[in-house]
């Protein structure tokens, strides 16, 4: 088995309701499915527009981020009844948590492409996030394909933004 680029930080297990602004600020909440699927996402759609990539290592990321994504978002779905019920002992109901989640998205989202970034172009932040995300993935449903070939992926995108 790949081994993957990176070792992961410090992860917590609770579902993570406050915001973070940059992934790679966000080691001890980069796993959680919810980030990982905005992180995700976020890639595909700035490895389309971002003119280092070509066919055929564009589409592959495209896809293998987005598939990953879809996959994370069924782990978020799949949790909800227990987020919910969790959140009771915190005085939040259904409709709190469910702003919070939302806000928290949107800062994500804000938050991929910072200040000293160039709009379309995926940095090695980015790259690191997503690491993060697979390393606490293990399997191929929670990555929503083979996680070698994953990982054969993500790997050529590392070389690829590591090259500049």
């Amino acid at each position: 088995m790949k081994q993957l680029l990176f070792s992961a930080a410090t992860l917590v297990s609770a579902l993570t309701l406050t915001a973070v602004m940059v992934p790679s600020l966000a080691h001890a909440k980069a796993a959680q499915p919810g980030n990982c699927a905005v992180w995700l996402e976020e890639a595909a759609k700035t490895v389309k527009s971002d003119s280092r990539f070509t066919d055929p290592l564009r589409m592959e990321a495209s896809e293998a981020f987005t598939a990953f994504a879809k996959a994370q978002r069924q782990i978020v779905q799949d949790g909800m009844a227990k987020t919910y019920a969790d959140s009771k002992a915190f005085g939040w109901d259904k409709a709190k948590v469910d702003q919070m989640m939302a806000q928290n998205e949107t800062a994500l989202r804000q938050g991929f492409t910072t200040s000293t970034m160039e709009p379309d172009r995926l940095y090695m932040d980015h790259v690191m996030a997503i690491n993060n995300c697979a390393e606490v993935n293990k399997t191929d449903a929670q990555m929503g394909q083979d996680r070698e070939a994953f990982i054969a992926t993500l790997t050529a995108v590392f070389e690829l933004v590591r090259a500049g």
